[in-house]
């Protein structure tokens, strides 16, 4: 819808903001002025930084997915998955092309992407899971997918943290019908390559974004249709009668369909359902390769009967023995039989009463029938009948051919060993179990011992350090209270006594004293 007006916005979607320019404004300016505008900042210095890695099995895998007229393109000296866009190539991320995209690009996908102008490469793939299912759902419930109700359902939000420049899908308040998405930020992001498109692609023009118009202004005004579409969405899936669940619904193709690719544009990941599968062998599975087998054909009639929807009439078949020369059967005018044998050998026709216009299978003479026979028995000749065509090797053929009593002990023979060795497995994991829940206790109570430790020392250290700071004032008064004991310390040798002198004589007034006291002692005699 660019160019239109949505809710709550008097400006219309074109009249965006211009890119980031890092030489003339700062982050925080660009910012600020995407705010003004109605935006959010997608920047790009994010994927930038990040190369391609995608292995060969992953891109043969796409590759063998894509129709005709398309190429996927890798290239290991791409720097990210920004540069590399032309006209007519567009990058996408395997993740995404195998959550449902197809080629041709859903016209939902495309109006999106230049109602935004956003890429492909910028929509996560959960995002593309849930674009896909949401076509798929609303194909199946006969409603148009358009991008206004799309809008309508899903917000399209900036990418948070690890999502940098990237866009997300996210159910709007009381109108999500399809289940929640695994999230995931990791291992895709490196993982992409580019398609080239047999012309123009319908996204030429478009350029990494780096900005995105806010939620608020994107939701369209409610309307009876709309809310028509999401009362029968809101009822739920209509073959399990719950919640739409994404994985059940990304592949499911309807054979066109506004909206819809073709069938075989599903490159093989149809799911089944009713009266809604993707035919097998054809185009959209290349990797499936069905033999061709001859059946035995019907005299008289077209074989093109079978092909038709017609109902179910009991009728006449003739059934010819294929080993020997068809001299009695029908001529190709429907006339009757030509020259019938009158023996009971190979060449006699047997009719019977069938309930199928389909050719029978070839019978053999005297093969007794399947009522009265035991389902042993027919399911050793069912493995011969598969042998005889070279679909089953001989190895398969004796385990198909043993005797089912045998296969059902032996079975049941691994299911007892099975369940001892789960048993011993258990056991294990109890004791491990006890075990290191005894290690956590050890742990513990070493981590208490430590913790213990820790405060005995620290109020060693305090307790150390109060001693210190106290021993000078304490042996001043030590001294003060026992003066004899201290002069008989001094006096004890000539060396304590000149050391205590030296200690006395460096005090200050120590030198008078020890004036005075020399004169005192002269005086004294």
């Amino acid at each position: 819808m660019p160019g239109q007006v949505f809710q709550e916005r008097d400006a219309p979607v074109e009249d965006e903001p211009a890119p980031y320019d890092p030489e003339n404004e700062s982050y925080e300016n660009w910012e600020d002025r995407l705010e003004a505008a109605g935006y959010s900042p997608l920047p790009t210095s994010y994927p930038s930084d990040i190369p391609p890695r995608v292995s060969k099995i992953a891109q043969n895998k796409a590759r063998r997915n894509l129709p005709a007229g398309y190429v996927l393109e890798y290239d290991t000296n791409w720097l990210n998955i920004i540069e590399p866009h032309r006209d007519d190539r567009v990058g996408f991320h395997i993740v995404s092309l195998e959550s449902g995209t197809v080629f041709p690009l859903r016209p939902l996908l495309v109006e999106l992407c230049r109602c935004f102008k956003i890429l492909p490469g910028q929509i996560t793939p959960n995002a593309h899971r849930f674009l896909n299912a949401f076509v798929n759902i609303c194909v199946e419930l006969k409603i148009d997918p358009s991008l206004r109700l799309f809008l309508f359902l899903f917000e399209v939000l900036p990418g948070k943290s690890g999502c940098d420049s990237y866009v997300y899908f996210r159910g709007r308040n009381g109108r999500q019908f399809i289940s929640d998405l695994p999230q995931s930020n990791r291992q895709w992001k490196e993982k992409f390559v580019f398609i080239k498109f047999p012309d123009v692609s319908p996204l030429a023009g478009i350029r990494w974004n780096d900005h995105i118009l806010k939620s608020q202004y994107t939701e369209p005004a409610t309307a009876p249709d709309l809310e028509e579409s999401l009362e029968k969405l809101l009822q739920g899936d209509p073959f399990t009668g719950q919640m739409f669940h994404y994985g059940a619904w990304i592949w499911r193709i309807q054979p066109g369909g506004q909206g819809t690719p073709q069938a075989q544009e599903a490159a093989g990941h149809g799911v089944p359902s009713p009266g809604n599968t993707a035919e097998a062998g054809g185009p959209s599975h290349p990797d499936m390769n069905f033999r061709a087998y001859n059946m035995p054909k019907t005299t008289g009639g077209s074989s093109s009967a079978a092909a038709t929807n017609k109902p179910v009439q009991p009728e006449t078949v003739v059934i010819n023995d294929e080993e020997d020369p068809q001299t009695g059967g029908m001529g190709q005018t429907g006339n009757a039989p030509v020259n019938p044998s009158p023996n009971k050998g190979k060449g006699k026709m047997r009719t019977k009463k069938t309930a199928t216009t389909h050719p029978a299978a070839k019978r053999k003479r005297g093969e007794s029938s399947p009522v009265g026979e035991s389902m042993e028995e027919l399911w050793v000749k069912m493995t011969l009948k598969l042998k005889e065509m070279g679909e089953v090797g001989p190895d398969t053929l004796e385990q198909l051919a043993g005797d089912p009593s045998s296969r059902l002990s032996q079975l049941e023979e691994q299911l007892k060993r099975s369940e001892a060795h789960n048993r011993e497995l258990q056991d294990l994991t109890g004791r491990q179990l006890d075990e290191v829940a005894n290690l956590a206790r050890m742990a513990g109570e070493a981590e208490a011992v430590v913790i213990r430790l820790k405060e005995e020392n620290l109020k060693l250290m305090e307790d150390l350090e109060l001693k210190e700071r106290e021993f000078p004032g304490r042996a001043r008064r030590w001294v003060g209270e026992n003066l004899e004991e201290t002069a008989r310390v001094i006096t004890s040798t000539p060396e304590m006594t000149m050391a205590a002198f030296k200690f006395l004589y460096q005090e200050e007034q120590g030198k008078e004293m020890i004036t005075q006291i020399g004169s005192y002692g002269f005086m004294s005699g």
